[in-house]
């Protein structure tokens, strides 16, 4: 979930409630490095902003159709 201090989004599972998809599709993404991210210990960080600009790009890239 986005943090009340920034628009941080902590673990795979607050980045799976975001999206809405499950926790291991998020794992994937963090891991795959498609979502830029940093792994703090055992926990990953993003910004909501970085989860916009991927999911843009990926419109962009897809030209605008759903998968």
């Amino acid at each position: 979930m986005a943090s009340e201090n920034g628009d941080f989004i902590h673990g795979a599972d607050g980045l799976a409630e975001y999206l809405g998809v499950s926790t291991r599709r998020s794992f994937y993404l963090l891991e795959s490095g498609q979502i830029p991210a940093a792994k703090i210990g055992r926990r990953w960080v993003t910004r909501a902003s970085a989860i916009d600009d991927y999911i843009n790009a990926q419109l962009q890239k897809d030209g605008g159709q759903s998968a």
